[in-house]
Formats: C-alpha cells, sequence, structure tokens
C-alpha cells in the first residue's frame, strides 16, 4: 500500500513540475510588438537659382519601434500648399508656380514598411528661378495609417528664397489641427534665417510671443496662457508651445494666437488646438 502511494506521489509531482515548467516557459515568450509610430520630418532647404527642370526637395519619413521590433504597414501622404492650414498668402509656397511640376515626383502617395526600420523619403519638384521673393512654406500631410501610428501628422517644408538682396525676413509657422490628450506641446517652427542669411539681416535669434485664446465659453480643459515667449535660433529652428490641460470629459477646441515678433516676421497668426476627453 506504501509503495502504491509513494508512487502515486510521484506521479503527482512529476505533473506539478511539468506544469511549472510550462508556466515559466509561457512566461519567458516576448510580447507582441506593438505597432511602430510614423513620423514627418520638416525640412528648410534653398529654393535653387540654377536654370533649367526643378530641383528634387527631399523629405524624410522615419518609423520607430522598440528594441527588437520593426515597422510593418503603410501610411498615405499629400502635398499642400501652405495657406492650406494657415499660413499667410505671401508665404505660401503654392502648387503649380512654385512646386509640383514634375509628375516623376508626385503629390500624393503610399509609403509601406514590410519588417524594417528604414527611413523613407517623399520627393517634390521645387521650381528654381533667378527672382528675389519671400521665404516660402507647404505642408506635407500623412494619413489613413494601417498597421502604424502617426506621430507627427503634419509638417511644414520651408523653400529659402536664395535670390533676394539683402536675404528676406525670417517666418515663423505652426501646424494647424494639433490635437492633445493630457499635455499639450505646438511644435513652432523658424524658417529662412542662419547662416550667411543671418548675419546679413541681423536675426541670428527670432522671438515670439503667444497666448491662448478662449471660445464663448472661457477656457475649459486648458490653463490659459496669457504672455509667453518662444525663442528661435539658427541651428535650432524648431521649438513648442506649451499648454496645460486639465481633465475633461468632452472635446474642447482652442486657439493659439502668435504676436510680437522680433527679428523675423509671422509666417501665420493662430492656430487651432483640439484637446480630446482624458482622466
Amino acid at each position: 500500500m506504501r509503495a502504491k502511494v509513494r508512487a502515486l506521489l510521484g506521479v503527482l509531482l512529476m505533473a506539478a513540475g511539468g506544469f511549472a515548467s510550462a508556466s515559466v516557459g509561457q512566461a519567458e515568450e516576448p510580447a507582441p510588438c506593438p505597432a511602430a509610430t510614423v513620423s514627418a520630418q520638416w525640412q528648410a532647404q534653398p529654393e535653387g537659382s540654377a536654370p533649367g527642370p526643378p530641383r528634387k526637395y527631399r523629405i524624410p519619413v522615419t518609423v520607430t519601434a522598440p528594441a527588437g521590433c520593426t515597422a510593418n504597414g503603410t501610411v498615405r501622404y499629400r502635398v499642400v500648399d501652405g495657406k492650406a492650414h494657415g499660413v499667410f498668402p505671401e508665404f505660401s509656397a503654392d502648387n503649380g508656380s512654385d512646386y509640383g511640376a514634375d509628375p516623376s515626383m508626385p503629390l500624393m502617395g503610399e509609403l509601406s514598411w514590410k519588417g524594417s526600420l528604414e527611413t523613407q523619403y517623399v520627393d517634390v519638384a521645387v521650381n528654381q528661378d533667378f527672382l528675389p521673393e519671400q521665404n516660402e512654406a507647404f505642408w506635407l500631410e500623412l494619413f489613413e495609417p494601417s498597421g502604424l501610428v502617426v506621430a507627427e501628422d503634419r509638417v511644414p517644408n520651408a523653400v529659402n528664397d536664395d535670390d533676394g538682396k539683402p536675404p528676406p525676413d525670417a517666418v515663423v509657422v505652426a501646424p494647424d489641427g494639433k490635437i492633445c490628450w493630457k499635455y499639450c506641446e505646438v511644435p513652432v517652427y523658424g524658417f529662412g534665417f542662419g547662416g550667411a542669411q543671418a548675419a546679413a539681416n541681423g536675426s541670428q535669434t527670432m522671438t515670439v510671443h503667444y497666448r491662448t485664446v478662449e471660445g464663448p465659453g472661457g477656457p475649459v480643459g486648458y490653463v490659459p496662457v496669457r504672455d509667453a515667449v518662444l525663442t528661435l535660433r539658427a541651428g535650432q529652428p524648431l521649438t513648442k508651445a506649451k499648454v496645460q490641460l486639465l481633465p475633461i470629459d468632452r472635446e474642447v477646441k482652442f486657439e493659439i494666437e502668435f504676436f510680437e515678433p522680433a527679428g523675423g516676421k509671422l509666417g501665420m497668426r493662430r492656430t487651432v488646438v483640439t484637446i480630446k476627453p482624458w482622466r
């Protein structure tokens, strides 16, 4: 009888050990990779003065993923005029007259990644000329992602005039339609200053003030900004307008207004921000 009991206990212990081993094995399995994030990277490039065909303006689109993971998915893109998202007409690069004349560089298309993290590029044909004019910008938009998460969906791309004497002023713009949760940082870009041009017009540094503009119901879901100052420098032409958010249970919109620029000009005056509910 005792022998049978010992044998039964041995079987139970072996089974328990097997279950434990299986549990340990399952715990060691790596977690599935989350969707990679995709971002458009803003550029500021010279227009060019050489006669002949348009110049290729390359815009990087990057993906990021946790260590050991890759990107698998697609995202669509399109190039639109600066004035489509609030840039003043005099600083807007326009399809046809300023860019888009070469059909081999389409202004709408799709980018895809299959198990890689390689940077891809959107090429835009920029028209070269000898005419002194303002620095101008167009937008690259990313939309309809599949298997990816869009981090930066809209960025300006500056076409800096290189024919003016003296060079034109620096310009500051910000993307319209920013969506925020929990915290809000709106990118603010300066272009058209730096290097020889900055030395020529004295704009090595540009400052601009910003404030929030409330709707009819007053400030809801954020702490108002009355007067804050941003600084953009040659070599560091990107900063962020920050607004502290508060918990809300409904979607709220407000505007950020830019004013009192020094060392350059405003390329746009206001940008709309949307706060999504969070707690």
